[in-house]
């Protein structure tokens, strides 16, 4: 409970850690999970749910930077080659709206790198989600391809059009031509995260500092 005699008072319901990663993302714009997010031999059963629950975070309390920043974490991690695991996929098309940019991205995923997605899985995910994948299906078989739905030929176009334009994922609105309807705010959304993507770029060539051994 946040209480403070000149504003109103706010109940936030959310657990200790996803409290003590949303002061540290708060105090310093960065999200500091217990692994680096190039390292593709990490467990993701810690550091996915960390991250999941911090997206959820900023969405149900519209903190946008953080939401986009959360999401940004995701296309690194995907851009290096990662692909997300059944229990992080069940947790996202569980916990967020059926329209919200990370349940579109586990669309995506699901289409064109997740082939073997268990039946344990497909039981957990909702009638919405598996009616989308069904119908990209369908017009996969029949050849109806479609790179707006990511439903193309191969997971190396897939890829392409997942990472070449990080602000999609960020829930700008757009038109019906698809171009941007506040196209300033996405140039400064675009160029925030060309920084973000930078500085991993450099920590990724020097020393990682995990909350365990980093100087608060």
């Amino acid at each position: 409970m946040i209480s403070d005699p000149n504003t109103t008072e706010i109940a936030i319901d959310t657990t200790v850690r996803i409290w003590g990663l949303f002061l540290g993302w708060l105090y310093t714009h960065e999200i500091r999970l217990d692994a680096p997010l190039w390292d593709k031999d990490q467990d993701d059963s810690k550091s996915m749910p960390d991250l999941l629950g911090l997206y959820m975070f900023a969405c149900q309390f519209e903190v946008f930077e953080l939401r986009r920043d959360a999401m940004n974490c995701f296309l690194y991690r995907f851009g290096g080659g990662w692909v997300m695991n059944e229990s992080t996929l069940a947790g996202i098309e569980n916990g967020l709206h059926h329209q919200d940019p990370l349940v579109a991205f586990a669309v995506a995923m699901v289409l064109n790198f997740m082939p073997g997605v268990s039946y344990d899985t497909w039981a957990k995910l909702g009638p919405r989600f598996s009616h989308t994948i069904n119908v990209c299906n369908k017009a996969r078989a029949e050849k109806a391809w479609s790179e707006k739905d990511f439903v193309v030929e191969d997971a190396g176009r897939a890829r392409d059009l997942v990472l070449r334009d990080w602000c999609q994922w960020h829930g700008h609105r757009t038109k019906g031509d698809g171009t941007y309807e506040q196209p300033r705010l996405v140039e400064v959304c675009g160029e925030e995260t060309d920084t973000l993507r930078s500085m991993w770029k450099a920590e990724k060539k020097g020393k990682w500092l995990s909350s365990e051994n980093r100087e608060v």
